[in-house]
């Protein structure tokens, strides 16, 4: 009980309330959340179990010296934000110490609280932003935490859960709950949300691949899917134009038909120049934003941004979570092909995290852009686990 509500408060103050004028309510949030998580960890006598079972928490304190090592050390313009990135660090750990707890056990209560903070953080949306909403022909998610970019990931990431819960029971409260989040994602107008769409449309079509049903309802998904962002007018202002632009210029020789993504691939070019000057260690932090003509404090992209501030050393760090489970998911394939859900859900996370990563700067941002890491570490253990007693 305690878990869950440390889940449900962390997560509604991440996607609702980090913004300059509710700052407090995500602190207070957050706050209680973590606290609550960690006067649990301490009454249980817990702390040695979860270092056993699995070293995500190795893996994550590890990963935030290095930041606070070039942070502190080798920081090469503007200003180091070392309590921001502490605060983070507590926020992964705990969600992952409450994930370990609710998913072993209760992993539809787990998708059910994820839910719940999905339907919240919508009607707060609705709440401020429902003018915009019923006029159209404008991107809606500014009113909660981060850019639109990050709201449509948010409710994405959730949507993804929704699917795979779905797969399994064919629950129509969850199909209306999915379009529902689907439909907010559209409203946001974030290309990079199509990444998730077509995951969760592909994890669907994987479970379904045998049903000539399953066939015909993900066609007649993906042609309505289509007509209503590139057909009606409303949705084709918000996200069809701008995916068109962006085909046309990542596809034709007019290069100036997308000024974001033609500056967006000349900046993970120079970043990754900046890369082959320091290959194995980096330039240190904010070495992009030090050095670009661009005037963007960071490239948009996590590898080339990685690469040219911690060089290949903190990049292989950074991304040895989701290597390792690749390599699980290569091992135990036949469990996927035997539809195991939870290593199903695992790669489909997994996907989308790392090609968003190609996108965005996530390794600094806020502890939702780890949820696939830490979702994925506890699937990791709880197969390990179920495998080690089987044999």
């Amino acid at each position: 009980m305690i878990a869950a509500i440390s889940i449900f408060l962390i997560l509604l103050g991440e996607i609702c309330f980090y913004t300059t004028n509710t700052i407090v309510i995500y602190t207070l949030l957050t706050g209680t959340g973590v606290i609550l998580q960690a006067l649990f960890f301490i009454r249980n006598k817990i702390t040695n179990y979860v270092l056993k079972i699995d070293n995500f928490i190795f893996w994550c304190v590890l990963v935030y010296v290095m930041y606070f090592l070039y942070g502190f050390l080798l920081l090469q313009k503007g200003e180091f934000p070392w309590y921001t990135l502490l605060y983070r660090c507590v926020e992964v750990i705990s969600l992952y110490q409450a994930f370990s707890i609710i998913m072993r056990e209760y992993f539809e209560q787990f998708i059910k609280i994820l839910v719940y903070v999905g339907l919240i953080s919508l009607c707060y949306l609705v709440s401020q932003e429902g003018t915009n909403i019923i006029k159209g022909d404008m991107r809606i998610g500014d009113s909660l935490s981060g850019n639109v970019n990050t709201v449509g990931y948010n409710f994405g990431i959730i949507s993804t859960l929704i699917m795979n819960s779905y797969c399994q029971n064919k629950s129509k409260y969850k199909l209306l709950i999915f379009a529902l989040f689907s439909l907010m994602m559209i409203l946001t107008g974030s290309k990079k949300i199509m990444i998730i769409f077509l995951i969760n449309m592909a994890m669907y079509f994987w479970y379904e691949r045998y049903k000539i049903k399953g066939w015909v309802k993900l066609f007649f998904v993906s042609v309505f899917g289509l007509y209503l962002i590139f057909f009606v007018p409303y949705f084709y202002n918000i996200l069809g134009f701008r995916i068109e632009v962006m085909i046309e210029s990542l596809f034709s020789n007019n290069l100036h038909a997308s000024y974001s993504t033609e500056v967006r691939e000349l900046m993970m070019n120079e970043a990754f120049g900046f890369f082959l000057e320091n290959p194995l260690f980096g330039g240190g932090w904010n070495y992009f934003y030090a050095h670009t003509v661009y005037g963007y404090e960071y490239s948009h992209c996590n590898y080339t941004e990685m690469l040219s501030s911690f060089g290949l050393f903190g990049t292989i760090l950074y991304y040895s979570r989701h290597l390792k489970n690749i390599i699980f998911s290569w091992r135990f394939r036949s469990e996927i092909f035997n539809n195991n859900t939870l290593a199903i859900l695992m790669l489909a996370l997994t996907l989308e995290a790392l090609l968003l990563d190609f996108a965005v700067v996530s390794f600094s941002a806020q502890c939702v852009w780890y949820l696939p890491m830490i979702i994925c570490s506890v699937i990791l253990k709880i197969q390990s686990d179920n495998r080690n007693k089987g044999e």
